[in-house]
C-alpha cells in the first residue's frame, strides 16, 4: 500500500505536456499506473465504491419518483418508458410510487430529496476517498467542503447517468419512437444510431474529467494533465461495459442462478467495473503528475 502525503501538493506544471511524451514514456506510464493500481488496492476500493453506489440508488430513485409526483410528471414519464424498458422495471417503479402515494407533498418531497442527496453523497464520498488513494494523498479538507464536493458529484453523476441511459439503454427504441412521431425516413435511424454512442462516450469523458478535477485533495493544474486519464478511463469503461453486456446476454444465466436478485447482482458488478475504470484513469493522471513534477524540477 502506498504512503499518503500529509498536505495537498502542487500538481505538475512542468514544461512537458502529455502530447509530447514519447511512445516509450507512455508505455512506462501505463506500466507504472497498473502497478500503482494494484499496490493501492484499487480492486478493493472499486468494490467499496460499487457497494456504496448500490445502497444510494434506491433512496435516489425514491427521491426522483417523489419529484415526479409533486410536479405531476409521473404518468407521462411512465408512459414514455413503457415499451422501452423491461416490464420488471416498470413494476418496480410502480411499487415505489404506490408506497409513497400518501406522502406526495412538497414537504415530504423536500425531506426525501435531502435524504436521497445525503445517501448518494456517501457513494461519491467513497469515490473521493478512492481517488485520493490513487494520488497518494490524505484528506485534509474540512468535512463540509468534502461533503459539498460529494453532493456536487451526485448531481453530475445524475446528469451523466441519465444521458447514458437515454442514449445507450433506451436509445434504439427512443429513436424509433421519434422517427414515427416526426415522420422522418430511414436516414434518421442511421444518423441516430451513429451519433448516440459518440455522444454517450463524450458524456462519460466529461464526467470522468470533472471527477478527476474536483475529487482529489490536490492543487489543480491545467486540464491537459487530466484529459489522458479521462480518455483512457472512459475507453476502459466502454470496453468493460460492452464485454460485460455480452457476457450477461450470452453466458451469464444470472436469472436462473440468482432469481429475483439477478438485477441487483448485475448492477453491482457493472458498478464495480465502472469504478475500476474510473480509478485506473486516476492512476494514469497521478503518474503523469509525478512525471510533470520531475520534469519541472529538472528545468
Amino acid at each position: 500500500m502506498s504512503t499518503a502525503t500529509e498536505r495537498p501538493v502542487r500538481a505538475g506544471r512542468g514544461p512537458r505536456t502529455p502530447g509530447k511524451l514519447s511512445r516509450a514514456e507512455w508505455i512506462a506510464v501505463l506500466k507504472r499506473s497498473f502497478a500503482r493500481f494494484m499496490a493501492d488496492d484499487c480492486m478493493g476500493l472499486s468494490q467499496q465504491v460499487a457497494y456504496s453506489s448500490l445502497l444510494a440508488i434506491f433512496p435516489a430513485l425514491a427521491g426522483l419518483i417523489g419529484f415526479l409526483g409533486v410536479f405531476h410528471l409521473y404518468g407521462p414519464v411512465l408512459n414514455a418508458l413503457e415499451g422501452t424498458v423491461p416490464h420488471s422495471v416498470i413494476t418496480f417503479v410502480r411499487s415505489i410510487r404506490s408506497d409513497s402515494r400518501g406522502s406526495a407533498t412538497t414537504a415530504a418531497f423536500t425531506i426525501g430529496l435531502i435524504g436521497a442527496l445525503w445517501a448518494a453523497s456517501g457513494a461519491t464520498a467513497a469515490v473521493i476517498k478512492a481517488v485520493n488513494r490513487a494520488y497518494e494523498l490524505q484528506e485534509t479538507r474540512p468535512f463540509w467542503k468534502v461533503r459539498g464536493i460529494a453532493i456536487l458529484l451526485v448531481v453530475l453523476t445524475g446528469f451523466a447517468s441519465a444521458l447514458v441511459l437515454v442514449l445507450i439503454v433506451l436509445g434504439g427504441d427512443l429513436g424509433k419512437v421519434i422517427g414515427r412521431q416526426k415522420g422522418v425516413g430511414p436516414t434518421f435511424d442511421v444518423v441516430w444510431g451513429a451519433l448516440r454512442w459518440p455522444i454517450a462516450f463524450a458524456a462519460i469523458l466529461v464526467f470522468f474529467a470533472l471527477v478527476y478535477y474536483l475529487a482529489p485533495n490536490v492543487e489543480q493544474r491545467n486540464w491537459k494533465w487530466i484529459t489522458p486519464g479521462s480518455l483512457i478511463g472512459s475507453l476502459l469503461w466502454l470496453v468493460l461495459s460492452g464485454l460485460f453486456q455480452l457476457y450477461v446476454t450470452y453466458a451469464g444465466h444470472y436469472s436462473r442462478t440468482y432469481g429475483a436478485l439477478a438485477t441487483g447482482v448485475i448492477l453491482l458488478l457493472w458498478l464495480n467495473y465502472s469504478a475500476m475504470a474510473l480509478l485506473f484513469g486516476a492512476e494514469i493522471n497521478s503518474e503523469l503528475d509525478r512525471r510533470a513534477r520531475s520534469n519541472a524540477l529538472r528545468t
